[in-house]
């Protein structure tokens, strides 16, 4: 008989999906979760954390979350993808254009709202 461990399988789904279960129990998650809308203020490090939990208590969807830049929102869906299937999250993409300029956005961009 060999006294070493068996290998284990490496894990699969996101690198931080385990911390949901903590989340689940986050008295002021599970305050947020009865509104039709909420705000929560939270600092840059525990937002993702907080949308997880969100996501991962509440059957509503979709869970819709504005932030004022693309570089912000790019950071955001990034954080969350340690936390979610990488396909529970959507990226809503900017135009591209000013409202005023003559120049359409591109066929990818348009293409990639109307999916989302």
């Amino acid at each position: 008989m060999d006294d070493e461990p068996a290998p284990t399988a490496a894990p699969t789904g996101p690198p931080l999906a385990g911390l949901l279960g903590v989340l689940r129990e986050e008295p002021g998650l599970l305050g947020a979760l009865g509104r039709r809308s909420t705000v929560l203020v939270l600092p840059d490090a525990a937002r993702a954390a907080a949308l997880a939990g969100l996501t991962a208590l509440s059957r509503r969807r979709p869970i819709v979350v504005a932030v004022p830049t693309v570089a912000e929102a790019e950071r955001l869906a990034g954080d969350l993808n340690a936390f979610l299937p990488q396909d529970a999250v959507e990226l809503f993409p900017s135009w591209e254009t000013l409202p005023f300029e003559r120049v359409s956005p591109s066929i990818e961009t348009m293409g990639r709202r109307l999916r989302v």
